[in-house]
């Protein structure tokens, strides 16, 4: 009798001993799960950072191309007005050539004119 009470007392312990791993079992598990929520935020966090960097980095470089569209756009600015300017000047030399032309004809009509007297 006292042998099997004995073995009964020795399953028990195995029992319990089972138990007893199965919850430190069960406690890693918590604390590996614990540590794969720490990882998932960190990379969260550094994802968000590193959006916020290509955000940042996307804003500068519409910056430098807004620069560089805004210093085309003053070229040809210039260009159009300095065409502008040219076809003004064209005009303008054709009004004053058309101008002495019609002096240098009134010019040679007073001439004539003269002459003939």
């Amino acid at each position: 009798m006292e042998l099997l009470v004995m073995e009964l007392l020795k399953e028990e312990l195995l029992v319990m001993e089972l138990l007893v791993m199965e919850l430190f079992v069960m406690e890693l598990l918590k604390e590996e799960l614990f540590v794969m929520e720490l990882l998932k935020e960190e990379l969260l966090v550094m994802e968000l950072f590193e959006m916020e960097l290509l955000k940042e980095e996307l804003f500068v470089m519409e910056l430098f191309v807004m620069e560089l569209l805004k210093e085309e756009l003053f070229v040809m600015d210039l260009f159009v007005m300095e065409l502008f300017v040219m076809e003004l000047l064209k005009e303008e030399l054709l009004v004053m050539e058309l101008f002495v032309m019609e002096l240098l004809k009134e010019e040679l009509f007073v001439m004539e004119l003269f002459v003939m007297e």
